[in-house]
């Protein structure tokens, strides 16, 4: 039995309550005896109530965008709400407004605003997960001054 994590005290705060271990993994009982893992409760963003969970985004999105690698996040606004960040790594003679233009059609008006931004390089683990912690700490430091959000279209995925 494990009463925490040694370190960081933020860690246990969110994995350890009440005696209970939360993984953060998420799951539906598909029946009396199994449950089916869905994905990651990190890898929801709360948009002004409206829940995206970013990996299945990623999913939906992979056969629609021609980039070499892509990765969909959120970032903090300033004014303390989120908004949803695609990051695109893809070769010379693409454009970013090239990007923009193959993913609108199937984003959602009830997302908002929605970056786009062209970067080096995902940060992904050697398991091909994405590091979402290196990955903000390069959006934080690569977004333009000019960088203008998308707005999605009302017709969603």
């Amino acid at each position: 039995m494990v009463a925490g994590y040694e370190d960081p005290l933020e860690a246990n705060v969110a994995a350890f309550r009440d005696g209970w271990f939360y993984p953060g993994d998420l799951g539906v009982m598909v029946s009396d005896t199994i449950l089916s893992l869905r994905g990651r409760n990190d890898d929801l963003v709360n948009l002004g109530g409206l829940k995206v969970d970013c990996a299945a985004l990623e999913e939906k999105l992979k056969s629609m965008v021609s980039a070499e690698d892509f990765c969909v996040t959120a970032v903090s606004k300033s004014d303390g709400t989120e908004q949803l960040c695609i990051a695109f790594v893809f070769d010379v003679g693409v454009t970013l407004q090239g990007m923009k233009e193959q993913v609108a059609p199937y984003l959602s008006a009830s997302m908002g605003e929605i970056m786009m931004m062209k970067l080096d390089k995902i940060p992904r683990s050697e398991a091909g997960k994405v590091q979402r912690d290196l990955l903000h700490d390069l959006i934080e430091n690569e977004i333009p001054a000019s960088e203008s959000p998308i707005h999605a279209p009302s017709s969603p995925i």
